[in-house]
C-alpha cells in the first residue's frame, strides 16, 4: 500500500507540546510518510531554542524556516508571517504531501493553510471552533477552519460552532485534545528528581504555583504591568513559584522584562523553557496554575488542578469549573490566591474533568486520517446552510 504523505508545521513551544504525541505516532506509523516544518520561536535562543525538544522526539524534520522577527509592537508578527510564506511554498511543493495537518490559531497555521489551498492540498485542522475574545488568534483560527476540509475540534462546544460556521458535519470529528495524551503517558517523577532538574528545591509540603502569562494582542502595551502585578502578588504572599517565559507574541518583551525584575526572589524559579516530562510533573504536583495560559483550561482539568486566569486572555473560552477567571487587579489576585490556598475550597474546585477528552485522541485522529478518501469532489467545499 502506498504511504500517505502528511505534512505539518510547528512554530512555538505551546503548540508543539500539544501536538507532540500525535507527531511521534505519525512519525512511527509504517503506513504514513510524515514530515514536519519547524519555524518561529522554536529556532530562537531567547525563547529556549525549543527545536532541541523536537530533536529528542526524533521527529522527521524536512525543513527549518528561520522567520522570527523581534521588536516591540504588532508588526513583527505579521512580517514573520510573510517571511514564512515566501520560504515555505517550495518546501511544500518538494515534499508533495497528500494532506496538510495543522493546529490552532498562529501565523504558521494560516500560512501553511493558504499555501495548501492554492496548491490543491487538503487540510486537516485541529482545535477549530474554539471561541476566545480579544485576541488576534481567534480570527486566525476561524479563518483556518474555513480553509480546512477535515476538522478535529477539541470539545462538543467547538464542534457545534464549526457546524454553525457552515462546515460539513461529515468531516467534523470531536475526539478531544491530543495534548492530553502526553499527560496520560508521561512517567511520574519524584519531587526530588524534579528539584534536581530545576536546581530549585521543592518539598512535599510546598504548595507551589506554576506561572505562565502571555500578552493579549489588544492589550500588548500593558503586558509588562500586568505581569509585574501578578508576580508582585505572588511575592507578597511568599508563594513558591516556577515562572516560565511567555510565547513570542507582541508584548512578550514587556513580560520578560517584568520577570527579570523578580529573578532574584529566593522562592521564585525562572525558566525559559522546560522539558516535557518536567513540565507535566510540575503540573501534576502543583497547587495551582496562575497566569493566562491555555494550559489552565486544557490540561489542568484533566489533572484535577485549579487554575487562575488573570485578565481578558482566554475570555469566554470553553472551560471546566476548575478555572477561575479574575480581573488584573491587586486585591482580586491576592484574594483569589488565598482562596485557592484554603483546603476546603481547594477540594471543592480541584476535580478531574474530561471535557477535552480522556487522553487517547492521537490514535483516533490517525485512524480517521487513514480512512478518509480524498478525491476531486473533496475540494468542492460549500457552506452547509
Amino acid at each position: 500500500m502506498k504511504k500517505k504523505k502528511i505534512l505539518s508545521i510547528s512554530g512555538i513551544r505551546s503548540d508543539y507540546d500539544l501536538m507532540s504525541n500525535l507527531f511521534i505516532k505519525l512519525n512511527k506509523d509504517s503506513n504514513i510518510d510524515f514530515g514536519l516544518i519547524v519555524t518561529g520561536a522554536h529556532l530562537e535562543k531567547k525563547y529556549g531554542y525549543t527545536y532541541n525538544e523536537i530533536l529528542k522526539d526524533k521527529i522527521k524534520v524536512i525543513a527549518k524556516v528561520k522567520s522570527f522577527i523581534g521588536g516591540a509592537g504588532l508588526s513583527p508578527r505579521v512580517l514573520s508571517l510573510f517571511k514564512q510564506g515566501t520560504k515555505m511554498v517550495s518546501i511544500v511543493k518538494k515534499f508533495k504531501p497528500n494532506l496538510i495537518l495543522t493546529m490552532g490559531d498562529r501565523e504558521e497555521s494560516i500560512v501553511i493553510s493558504l499555501i495548501a489551498t492554492y496548491l490543491n492540498i487538503p487540510i486537516a485542522h485541529i482545535s477549530g471552533g474554539d471561541k476566545v475574545v480579544g485576541n488576534i488568534d481567534d480570527h486566525i483560527r476561524h479563518a483556518v477552519s474555513k480553509l480546512a476540509h477535515i476538522h478535529y475540534p477539541t470539545s462538543l462546544d467547538s464542534k457545534n460552532r464549526l457546524i454553525k460556521l457552515g462546515e460539513n458535519k461529515k468531516y467534523i470529528f470531536n475526539f478531544g485534545n491530543p495534548g492530553l495524551d502526553r499527560l496520560k503517558q508521561e512517567k511520574k517523577l519524584s519531587l526530588k528528581k524534579i528539584s534536581k532538574k530545576l536546581n530549585f528545591e521543592i518539598k512535599k509540603k510546598d504548595r507551589y504555583f506554576v506561572c505562565i502569562q502571555h500578552s493579549l494582542s489588544s492589550e500588548f502595551n500593558k503586558s509588562h504591568d500586568q505581569m509585574f502585578l501578578t508576580l508582585n502578588c505572588l511575592k507578597e504572599l511568599k508563594i513558591k513559584t516556577i515562572i516560565i517565559y511567555p510565547n513570542s507574541d507582541a508584548g512578550s518583551e514587556g513580560i520578560i522584562s517584568a520577570i527579570n525584575k523578580f529573578k532574584d526572589v529566593g522562592f521564585f524559579c525562572v525558566k525559559k523553557n522546560l522539558p516535557r516530562n518536567i513540565f507535566v510533573n510540575l503540573l501534576r504536583n502543583c497547587r495551582c496554575l496562575i497566569g493566562n495560559s491555555s494550559a489552565g483550561l486544557l490540561e489542568t482539568p484533566f489533572l484535577g488542578k485549579p487554575s487562575i486566569n488573570i485578565g481578558k486572555r482566554q475570555s469566554k473560552r470553553h472551560h471546566a469549573k476548575n478555572t477561575i477567571f479574575i480581573s488584573s487587579k491587586k486585591k482580586t489576585i491576592l484574594n483569589t490566591i488565598n482562596m485557592v490556598g484554603d483546603n476546603k475550597f481547594y477540594k471543592k474546585i480541584a476535580k478531574i474533568n474530561y471535557i477535552f477528552g480522556s487522553g487517547n485522541t492521537s490514535d483516533k485522529i490517525i485512524k480517521s486520517l487513514k480512512s478518509i478518501k480524498i478525491n476531486d469532489n473533496f475540494f468542492n467545499k460549500e457552506i452547509k446552510y
